[in-house]
């Protein structure tokens, strides 16, 4: 990776973005670059890159920059990436996701060796409740960032000791970056009466869920194709319900965690296991973990993900009953 960094001139580095075949691991990946595809950085970001970080507390205010970089790298990027198909239907993967989220592994490894990686593009770690771990997602809505869409954000976020620790979720297309690492009093919130849920079109059969669901609730419907940028809107205020089936954590969790921050006395956020246990998706209870560990082993999809609002037990059991009937 160091040598995808290249020295221009005192104040300005190149950062090239790495590269490889579809079937490799983070660790042991031959990385290979593009002549196009790179962008041009201050001597700070070198800076960010080499300088150890002293501890976790002292993780925000670098990161926070690091990410400021990598947001207009993914946005200058957006159309100049080729854009590949993973194994299940309509599920596309660009040369940025893996590219960023190789970089943020590359990082984080670098700064904090023992931490451990759940990301979508090169797999899991085995969690323990005593880790740090850092969930990624480099590019969420990529069908909307390959088909030159703007509806996409970058996620990262950190849990330790069964909450978030801090968390990311960059809008490069809005340049904004949304960003918290402590819990903040909620101002006066108001949101849309809207249902969210993120599927593709064609999915007739989550179509069927989601009219099923909403006959009941009777809300305007709020879609963006993209998960975690649908959740990074209900912060903003455009839904009051949220819900996902079959959810992988690596969509979820920054935009979970800046709704905790944020929000906190405002949601509940609920995972519902396939076995019908309901945790925090930030727990780090032993049962929960090692449900998620052999989840990761099977296919990575650990339940029904829910946000609603913590006077609105209504809904919560409406989308349950649906989806489990």
């Amino acid at each position: 990776m160091e040598d995808l960094i290249k020295q221009l001139d005192s104040t300005t580095y190149r950062l090239y973005l790495p590269l490889f075949g579809k079937a490799t691991s983070f660790k042991n990946a031959e990385l290979t670059y593009k002549d196009h595809l790179y962008i041009d950085l201050p001597a700070r970001f070198k800076e960010l890159w080499d300088t150890p970080i002293q501890n976790e507390k002292a993780l925000f205010e670098p990161l926070k920059t690091f990410i400021h970089y990598l947001a207009t790298f993914v946005k200058d990027g957006q159309n100049k990436v080729d854009i590949n198909q993973k194994d299940e239907a309509f599920d596309l993967v660009t040369e940025m996701d893996q590219g960023i989220e190789y970089i943020l592994r590359y990082w984080i490894n670098k700064h904090f060796p023992k931490h451990k990686v759940v990301g979508e593009e090169f797999g899991q770690d085995t969690l323990t409740p005593s880790d740090y771990c850092w969930y990624i997602d480099p590019i969420d809505g990529t069908s909307n960032y390959a088909h030159g869409k703007n509806e996409y954000c970058i996620n990262i976020g950190c849990i330790f000791n069964g909450k978030p620790f801090l968390t990311f979720v960059a809008l490069p297309s809005e340049n904004i970056i949304l960003e918290a690492n402590t819990i903040s009093p909620s101002q006066d919130l108001v949101f849309s009466d809207a249902l969210c849920s993120e599927f593709y079109s064609a999915r007739i059969k989550d179509q069927t869920l989601f009219d099923k669901i909403n006959t009941q609730l009777k809300k305007n419907e709020f879609r963006t194709m993209a998960l975690g940028y649908s959740l990074a809107k209900m912060y903003q205020g455009h839904c009051d319900v949220f819900y996902k089936a079959n959810v992988k954590l690596w969509d979820i969790m920054a935009p979970a965690a800046l709704l905790y921050f944020k929000q906190n006395d405002y949601w509940d956020i609920e995972i519902t296991t396939y076995d019908g246990n309901t945790f925090s998706p930030f727990s780090n209870q032993e049962t929960y973990l090692n449900y998620i560990n052999q989840r990761h082993d099977i296919n990575q999809r650990v339940g029904l993900f829910t946000v609603t609002k913590k006077s609105d037990s209504r809904s919560k059991h409406i989308i349950r009953e649906c989806i489990y009937d």
